[in-house]
C-alpha cells in the first residue's frame, strides 16, 4: 500500500510478524480481550497497514457516545440547513443578531438562528483550506474536501456547546484520510468525548494547567539538560504541546507519521500522548539542544522533512515508561493545588524526580504526600 498526497508518494511501513489472517482473525474475536491484547499491542506499535487502519481505528475508539446513522443524519441536516440558510442570509447581507451571537437561545430552525455555539460552524470553510495544505484530496473540490466540511460542520451541531474550535479540523482530517464519513464522524465524536480532548476544546484552562505541569514534570525526569535549555530559553511547554495534544500530533507531522501515534493513542489513550511527546523531544533532543528560542519553536512546530522516522519515534516512545498509576498520581497533585500548597510543591517535584532518576519506582515516592491526596482517578483512553 502507497500513502497518496500532492508531492509525496510513501510506502506502506512494514509490520513484520503480522500477516493478513492474524489481523482479520483480530477483527472477528474483537470482544475477546484476552486473545488480542499482546498481538494489538505489537500491531499498533510496528504500524497498523493502511488498508485495516479504518476499520481497527473505528474498533479502538469505541462508540461509548452510543452515535447511529440515524443520530449523524439529524444533525447533518441541521448543519446543511444552517450553512444554507447562513449563506443566503451573506449574500443578501441580512444576518439578523440572533444568527451570530455565541449564546443565542434555541428558536425554530426555519428562521437560520442557532443554538449555543453553533454559528462557529462559519470559519470552517476558511479553515478547511489551511488543513493539510499538502493534500489536493482536501482542496479544490477535492474527493475529501466536502466530507471534511461536512463533519465538522455536523459536529458544531452535534455539540452546540463546544461547536467548531480551531484543531478539530486537523483530528477530522486525519478521520476522513481513512474511514468514510459516518464513521469518520462517529470516530471524531468519540475522541472528543474523551476527557483530556474534551476539556482542552473547552478551553479549560485549569485542565491545560494540569497537564502542562504534569507535562513539565515528566520533561525535568526523562531529559533534565533539554528541559534547562528550555527554560534558560523561555520556552513554555504550552508553545508547542497545545498543538500537539489538540491535534494528536496531525497538524506537526505529515498525514503517515502523525496515523502511526493516532495508532497507538486510540490503543493507550491520554497517557501516550504525554509519552508520545516526550518521545519527539528525545528523538530531536541534540539538535534542539543548540537551537536559540525561536529555532525551537518552529522547529517542534513542524520538524524538518526527513527529520522524523517513525519506527525510531516509536522505539524511544516504547522505552519511555510512564505508567498509568505514575501518569494519575502527578495529574492529581497538579489537579489539586489547594493542598499542595504550603507543601513546598516545587521541592516536592525535584525530590520525586531525583528518586526517579536514581532508579526508584514513582509509586513508591514520597508516599506520605501522596496519601494526604486523594487516590488516583483512573484515566479514560
Amino acid at each position: 500500500m502507497w500513502l497518496f498526497g500532492s508531492n509525496f508518494f510513501r510506502p506502506e511501513p512494514s509490520t513484520p510478524h503480522v500477516s493478513p489472517s492474524q489481523i482479520n482473525k483480530l477483527i472477528e474475536t474483537w470482544g475477546q480481550e484476552s486473545c488480542r491484547d499482546e498481538f494489538l499491542h505489537e500491531l499498533c506499535y510496528t504500524g497498523i497497514p493502511v488498508c485495516y487502519r479504518g476499520t481497527l481505528w473505528n474498533l479502538l475508539s469505541g462508540n461509548f457516545l452510543q452515535i447511529t446513522p440515524e443520530l449523524y443524519s439529524i444533525f447533518k441536516e441541521r448543519a446543511l440547513r444552517l450553512s444554507s440558510i447562513s449563506s443566503k442570509s451573506q449574500s443578501m447581507e441580512e444576518v439578523t443578531d440572533a444568527s451570530t451571537s455565541a449564546t443565542g437561545s434555541e428558536v425554530d430552525l426555519e428562521t437560520g438562528n442557532t443554538h449555543g455555539k453553533e454559528e462557529s460552524m462559519n470559519i470552517i470553510c476558511y479553515d478547511v483550506p489551511r488543513t493539510f495544505t499538502d493534500i489536493e484530496d482536501f482542496h479544490n473540490n477535492g474527493p475529501l474536501a466536502k466530507n471534511l466540511e461536512v463533519i465538522l460542520k455536523t459536529y458544531a451541531c452535534y455539540r452546540p456547546d463546544v461547536g467548531y474550535v480551531q484543531g478539530m479540523s486537523y483530528l477530522a482530517a486525519t478521520l476522513v484520510f481513512y474511514l468514510d464519513e459516518f464513521n469518520a464522524f462517529k470516530c471524531l465524536a468519540n475522541i472528543l468525548g474523551r476527557r483530556m480532548s474534551f476539556e482542552f476544546y473547552q478551553l479549560k484552562n485549569d485542565m491545560i494547567l494540569q497537564v502542562t505541569s504534569t507535562f513539565n514534570f515528566f520533561f525535568e525526569l526523562h531529559m533534565p539538560q533539554l528541559r534547562g535549555h528550555f527554560v534558560a530559553e523561555s520556552v513554555a511547554s504550552e508553545v508547542f504541546l497545545l498543538d500537539w495534544i489538540m491535534t494528536i500530533f496531525s497538524k506537526t507531522f505529515p498525514v503517515d507519521i502523525a496515523a502511526r501515534l493516532w495508532d497507538v493513542y486510540l490503543l493507550e489513550g491520554e497517557v501516550f500522548i504525554m509519552r508520545a511527546s516526550l518521545g519527539i523531544l528525545k528523538l530531536h533532543e541534540s539538535s534542539l539542544r543548540s537551537m536559540d528560542a525561536g529555532e525551537i519553536i518552529r522547529f517542534l512546530k513542524r520538524p524538518s522533512a526527513g527529520s522524523t522516522c517513525p519506527n525510531q519515534l516509536l522505539q524511544l516512545i516504547g522505552d519511555i515508561s510512564i505508567s498509568k498509576d505514575a501518569y494519575d498520581t502527578i495529574m492529581m497533585r497538579n489537579r489539586m493545588p489547594s493542598l499542595v500548597k504550603g507543601m513546598n510543591q516545587q521541592g516536592i517535584m525535584e525530590t520525586s524526580a531525583e528518586s526517579m532518576r536514581s532508579g526508584a519506582d514513582i509509586d513508591s515516592c514520597d508516599s506520605s504526600v501522596v496519601n494526604m491526596l486523594c487516590p488516583p482517578f483512573g484515566v479514560e483512553k
